[in-house]
């Protein structure tokens, strides 16, 4: 009877072991631990734990008690930070709407239009513009400067950047007066374009570096080829299509359609291709006279010379 008391003992013994042991090992005790829950609109930022990548937002983290600093990251979207304290046994929730980002940029000198992947921003540096997803192209256009072309990664619409201009090698020539080429007064008819100067057309050394002249016969800037006058330079004009010639609107390529010679008359800029293959960006801003033998027709010009050869850029 003893003998079987003492087994009947140190089975139950044994048994009240092996339970509470495997009790321990499946219902651990986690006193100390407790759960981060973050959503966000939009989803699936990345989730950043005092600067550690813990995964997505809609994802479950556990924590050790206390206090941590947390950071959602998502492309094209501010970064945004937030404390959370983290309690044992509970789960604490948070729902972060993110705030669109901007990439911002600016310019030396200001006020260059930006075009973001060949459209038009609308939008002139200094500037913040939204960017696209993948890899996106910007250009910064001012008239008078080369236009400036760098990509970028959508990544980098947290950041900012300056851009200095790089100047065209442009000569501006105002208020240069040209007179009719049939006058009997001694006044200059020819325009010599690189050099802003106005020439006689019918005798002087400087005739023949002339590019184009005020035409009587049918009242035309013209070409300075002629056979009327045999001036060598021929020059070739184009209508372009606005009125204001600081509007940055670069020369298209001179070809078949370009004419030798645009009327007196006319209120757009025009462009003009010299013997020299050099582009130039002219307006008529003033005319006059007309009334007589000793008061010949007169016009005035405003133009852009471009000193580098075949370079369209105004």
């Amino acid at each position: 009877m003893t003998k079987r008391l003492i087994f009947a003992t140190l089975t139950i013994a044994f048994l009240a072991i092996f339970t509470g042991c495997d009790n321990k090992e499946t219902n651990p005790l986690n006193p100390d631990t407790g759960k981060l829950f973050v959503t966000s609109t939009p989803t699936n930022a990345d989730v950043y734990v005092n600067g550690t990548n813990r995964g997505k937002t809609g994802d479950s983290l556990t924590l050790n008690a206390g206090t941590y600093s947390v950071t959602l990251k998502k492309t094209l979207y501010k970064d945004t930070t937030f404390s959370v304290t983290i309690v044992a046994n509970q789960t604490i929730t948070r729902n972060i709407t993110l705030s669109a980002a901007s990439f911002t940029i600016s310019s030396t000198p200001a006020g260059a239009k930006i075009y973001l992947n060949g459209v038009n921003t609308g939008s002139v540096t200094p500037a913040g513009i939204t960017l696209a997803l993948g890899t996106n192209t910007i250009t910064l256009s001012l008239s008078g400067y080369n236009d400036t072309t760098f990509t970028i990664p959508a990544d980098s619409a947290n950041i900012s950047r300056s851009i200095t201009l790089v100047k065209i090698p442009l000569v501006e020539y105002t208020s240069v007066r040209i007179y009719e080429s049939n006058s009997t007064a001694a006044v200059p008819s020819g325009l010599i374009l690189s050099t802003g100067r106005a020439s006689l057309i019918g005798s002087g050394v400087s005739k023949d570096s002339v590019d184009i002249y005020y035409k009587t016969n049918g009242f035309l800037v013209a070409s300075a080829k002629d056979n009327i006058f045999n001036l060598p330079r021929e020059t070739f004009f184009k209508i372009g299509g606005g009125t204001t010639i600081t509007d940055g609107e670069d020369s298209p390529a001179k070809d078949a359609t370009w004419t030798l010679s645009v009327g007196d008359r006319e209120t757009n800029y025009f462009f003009l291709y010299t013997t020299d293959q050099h582009y130039a960006k002219m307006k008529i801003t003033g005319f006059g006279g007309g009334t007589g033998v000793s008061d010949p027709s007169y016009i005035e010009l405003r133009w852009y010379f471009n000193q580098t050869k075949n370079d369209r850029k105004f």
